[in-house]
Parts: C-alpha cells; structure tokens; sequence
C-alpha cells in the first residue's frame, strides 16, 4: 500500500509539472506571436494606401496577399473600441490558428465573410468584453475597408461551417476559448458608413 502511495504521488507530481510545462510554452508561444502580429501590422500599414471606406462586392477577385513574417496575410482586422488591429492570415490552418486568426471561407469582397481565432494574448484576448454595436473594420492590402457592427454574440460548444454561416451576417468571426474550450461566435452587419 505504501509504494503504490508513493507511484501515485510522484506520477500525479509529473502530470502536475508537464501541465505547468504546457502552460508556460503556451504563453511564451503567445507572447512570440503577440510580438510578431505587431510587427505584421506595422509593415502593412508602411505598405498599404491610406484605407477608403465602402463596399467592394466583386465577387469573383482574391484578396490580395502580402507575406510578412512567414506568413501569407490578406486582411488587418481593427477593433477601434479596444484599439487593437490583427493580422489575419489569408488561408484556414490549424496549426497556425494560435499564432493568428485566419481566414475560415469568403472575403472582403463577398457578402459572407468568417474569420476565426483564439483568445490568447496578442489576437483575440478581448474578445468576451465585445458588446453589440461595437464597429469592426476588415481591410485587405489594397487598401479596401469596410466597416462592421457587431449584431450578435453567441455561445457554441462547436463550430462548423453550418453553424458559422447566417445568411443575414456578413462578417462572423469565432474565437475558441482555451480555458473552457468552447467557442465565441460574433456576427456582423455592415455599417451605414459604407454607404
């Protein structure tokens, strides 16, 4: 009984200190990334025209790509309420997910557009605080921008492209919460200023 006492502390100690291991990478990963988005969205405003506002609906034009940073980004994405601007690579990737959000499916230049995330330090990490009729600005590198009001928050313990997609949203952007590993949907309508 004594050694089997002791088997069991010391193999839950190891779980404990490879938990606290994962736990530090995590946030030295995002700290790294947080640093390097910085430096993405510096770049793309030293490259990019002054933005102009307005819709850009030619449906069958890619969003043009500027690769920064070993990454291939096509739209900065700006929160003005929080002053943040994120970069936002131009293809789907899980393993680049928790460096930056990416493009899910659509673009600026469709009327259905999804970005996804995470809420880790340096992307998404105020995204809980993100009210209804807070703006939302997605520009591509061209310099094309349009503006968003978010219209929607929800909760989902998945995603998928049938949950994402709203025919009445032109913007949805998800975020995966790492603590409980569920997902904040946020859906947008564009703004008036477009007009």
């Amino acid at each position: 009984m004594h050694k089997a006492f002791k088997v069991l502390v010391t193999s839950g100690l190891f779980v404990f200190l490879c938990g606290l291991g994962l736990i530090g990478f995590l946030y030295a990963k995002a700290s790294v990334s947080s640093d390097l988005n910085q430096k993405r969205v510096d770049l793309i405003h030293q490259m990019v025209p002054q933005p102009s506002l307005g819709i850009w609906m030619d449906e069958n034009e890619n969003m043009p790509v500027f690769h920064l940073e070993g990454q291939d980004i096509a739209a900065l994405i700006e929160f003005p309420r929080f002053n943040v601007e994120l970069p936002a690579s131009a293809y789907w990737d899980h393993q680049n997910i928790m460096s930056l959000p990416c493009i899910y499916s659509g673009s600026l230049y469709q009327s259905r557009f999804i970005i996804g995330g995470y809420d880790i330090s340096g992307q998404f990490d105020f995204f809980d605080q993100l009210d209804l009729y807070d703006s939302v600005y997605i520009m591509d590198m061209k310099g094309h921008q349009s503006s968003y009001v978010v219209t929607a928050i929800e909760r989902s313990s998945t995603v998928n492209s049938e949950i994402l997609y709203r025919k009445e949203n032109h913007l949805t952007l998800f975020v995966k919460d790492a603590q409980t590993m569920t997902y904040l949907i946020v859906r947008c309508s564009l703004s008036s200023k477009n007009y």
